[in-house]
């Protein structure tokens, strides 16, 4: 599928998004019939990503691109059950790393790529002990936050992927919280600082039952 340039259409793209680069990846997401959001992204920017950030933009489909000499080439389409294929030829989707760059006569202008994300878990803490033993099972329903503004909902695994594009990512420290839904408190300390840019790992999360 072949997207010209100029038909990258949607709402503003998050800061931090790459300017347009020959064999750069490209990342869309999609509520068909409503908007698409295509937008440049780092060569280190994973697949999950665009994943991710599908499920934060409360769209129902995503696409992997990479810009070609006619516009932008997607691969087929994912979903939050169905991972998205990147186009052939690929352009670092595979291998989480962009292309390299042919050699400029005079150096191009600097480019900041910013993204954070982490994989948050929320589980019940049957004893309360603050301690997840591998009987006690996910909660779904927990609302993430992060800086104490509302993120992603917990699935039935318990997971949410947080993820956002920091205008900057020099010195970066976020809090990361959790809501519980009814009728359950936090057994673990929160909000927890986490500091770095990138991928940044996981957080876990503890809750007991509310008699």
């Amino acid at each position: 599928m072949l997207l010209a340039l100029g038909a990258c259409q949607g709402r503003a793209a998050p800061p931090g998004a790459a300017a347009p680069a020959m064999g750069g990846k490209v990342c869309s997401v999609i509520d068909y019939g409503n908007w698409r959001d295509s937008l440049p992204v780092p060569g280190a920017f994973p697949a999950d990503g665009c994943k991710a950030y599908m499920v934060s933009s409360a769209a129902r489909m995503y696409e992997l691109g990479c810009f070609t000499t006619s516009g932008v080439a997607f691969g087929p389409s994912g979903t939050a059950n169905v991972d998205a294929k990147p186009p052939n030829p690929d352009c670092g989707w595979l291998t989480s790393a962009g292309p390299p760059r042919p050699a400029s006569p005079s150096p191009p202008t600097p480019i900041v790529d910013c993204f954070w994300s982490l994989e948050a878990q929320a589980w019940v803490d049957t004893n309360g002990d603050g301690l997840r033993d591998k009987r006690e099972g996910p909660l779904p329903g927990v609302r993430f936050q992060l800086n104490e503004s509302p993120n992603v909902e917990s699935d039935s695994h318990g997971v949410g992927k947080l993820f956002i594009f920091p205008a900057n990512c020099s010195g970066m420290e976020m809090a990361v919280s959790a809501l519980p839904p009814p009728g359950y408190e936090p057994s673990t300390d929160q909000p927890l600082k986490v500091r770095g840019a990138g991928d940044v790992g996981k957080a876990s999360f503890g809750f007991r039952h509310v008699h």
